[in-house]
């Protein structure tokens, strides 16, 4: 028999995206649970061990899914479609031994069950009430919750768990895992659409690969005068590749008159030697036409909401290749419209605005995350001085490179929390902030860490007072606070974290 304390399992899908250890966690529960009787252990000791460790994994699955359920109020999360919601919803998964439909069952023994300790009670009727697919909701009440898994809690605590009590907690926690699950499928199935663009970004932060530089840096070798026709055939000829994949293969939303009308044309004579023209290019040029759109007939740019959304709703169905070869895609397209601009000046404009827009944009997401520490400043310090010292980061010479890439993608909240240890350092916070406090005011923005996780990363920061932005931001602090120097610096003592 497999451990029920094991650590929790990690894996990764078809196109390589790390998945949260829901799935796996409900997978092993049932496993465990349709394999044994709870309470009919001859042994007595064996049998209260087994049964603690049913409740820890429900616990488990139910801090998972908790955390889930508060990441998906903030943005699509792409673990949610991972979750087998028809078969965890399904009463008849659940039904698998004495535990669930037996006389002895829990069901049965726990009706009007009253727990020490605990405020208010739960009066349980027929089992059949309480299945997942029953008419009558759970009524589990946010209140009724918090007050269980406290007083469990404290029972655990003083180690007065007794057989009634176990009961209830495994009930409990039946419960309220389906009640959850049944929430998240919900918002897994109706997302905020602006927040598609987020899984564009984490599907490029987790599947790009360099390798697309070097292929285009041999075509440009191979083709050393190039002119615009080329590089329009460049263009042509990456589309064409990106349609002979499997990556638009789920997209329906395609008519006959969207074929006819479609203004992107492959022919035999744009492409290299050797590659054929298939009778459903027409039909899959229409297709890609949904995702992008021309500038000035040159520069491709494609709509990265769409694109996200697509991949979202077929996640579960897109191979590793599909994702790869949209991504590389985009990373090739995007050098080749930077050549174009160079042959074209005109035309460097749409990149400069685009550039433009993206880092506003980011300029915009990221302040408000910094702003939750405003209440900290030091007396005297200007308001909007994380604003300044942000937009100052993102536009410098010496660090922009460093600051749009790193909050661009997944390592935004481990620098947001190097840029707040920074300006401690430099005096910008009252001294009597902590990293708790810094931590907390930041989790009003980043739900997705945990809290005492910030708390590490501005620690760790702080004391190691060095590094790049460190050293930036001593250099450029006292222009931000408007004065020429700082005549304390030095003289007092740094609080400690």
């Amino acid at each position: 028999m497999h451990c029920l304390m094991c650590s929790r399992f990690q894996k990764t899908n078809d196109i390589g995206m790390k998945e949260w250890y829901i799935n796996d966690e409900i997978r092993y529960l049932h496993n465990v649970i349709s394999g044994a009787t709870i309470g009919a252990c001859s042994n007595p000791v064996f049998d209260r061990l087994f049964q603690l460790g049913v409740i820890s994994l429900f616990h488990q699955i139910n801090d998972d899914l908790e955390q889930l359920n508060k990441d998906l109020d903030v943005s699509v999360i792409l673990e949610g479609v991972s979750i087998d919601f028809d078969t965890y919803l399904d009463d008849k998964y659940w039904i698998v031994n004495s535990l669930f439909k037996d006389e002895s069952s829990f069901y049965k023994v726990a009706v009007g069950c009253n727990i020490k300790d605990i405020s208010c009670r739960f009066q349980i009727n027929e089992m059949t009430d309480y299945l997942p697919n029953g008419e009558k909701d759970y009524n589990i009440t946010q209140d009724l919750i918090d007050t269980f898994k406290n007083s469990l809690n404290q029972l655990c605590d003083r180690n007065k768990l007794g057989s009634r009590e176990i009961l209830f907690a495994l009930y409990f926690g039946y419960v309220y895992m389906i009640k959850q699950l049944k929430e998240i499928k919900e918002k897994v199935e109706h997302p905020k659409p602006h927040q598609y663009i987020k899984v564009w970004e984490e599907i490029c932060e987790l599947r790009c690969d360099s390798a697309y530089l070097q292929a285009y840096e041999d075509w440009k070798e191979e083709n050393e005068n190039y002119t615009i026709d080329e590089l329009k055939k460049k263009q042509l000829y990456e589309i064409y590749k990106l349609l002979n994949t499997g990556f638009f293969e789920y997209y329906f939303s395609i008519t006959g008159a969207d074929v006819k009308k479609c203004r992107l044309k492959i022919t035999e004579d744009d492409l290299p030697i050797g590659c054929n023209i298939s009778d459903s290019l027409a039909i899959n040029c229409a297709k890609f036409e949904k995702f992008f759109e021309w500038k000035d007939g040159y520069i491709i740019r494609l709509n990265y909401e769409k694109l996200g959304q697509y991949i979202y709703k077929n996640y579960s169905k897109l191979k590793y290749s599909d994702i790869d070869a949209i991504v590389d895609f985009d990373n090739t397209i995007e050098l080749v419209n930077e050549d174009i601009a160079e042959m074209m000046p005109r035309l460097r404009q749409h990149l400069k605005n685009y550039e433009e827009n993206m880092i506003n944009e980011l300029l915009k997401e990221c302040s408000a995350i910094l702003n939750t520490c405003q209440k900290y400043l030091d007396k005297g310090i200007r308001r909007n001085i994380l604003h300044d010292y942000l937009k100052k980061l993102l536009f410098d010479k010496e660090m922009k490179d460093e600051a749009r890439l790193k909050l661009l993608r997944s390592s935004r909240n481990t620098y947001i929390c190097e840029l707040v240890a920074a300006l401690k350092n430099m005096d910008v916070f009252r001294i009597d902030c902590d990293k708790h406090d810094l931590a907390k005011s930041l989790h009003e923005k980043i739900t997705m860490v945990k809290e005492e996780n910030l708390a590490k990363y501005i620690e760790r920061a702080y004391n190691a007072r060095e590094g790049t932005i460190y050293n930036w931001t001593k250099k450029i602090i006292d222009d931000l606070k408007g004065q020429q120097d700082n005549p304390f610096e030095g003289l007092f003592q740094k609080s400690s974290f």
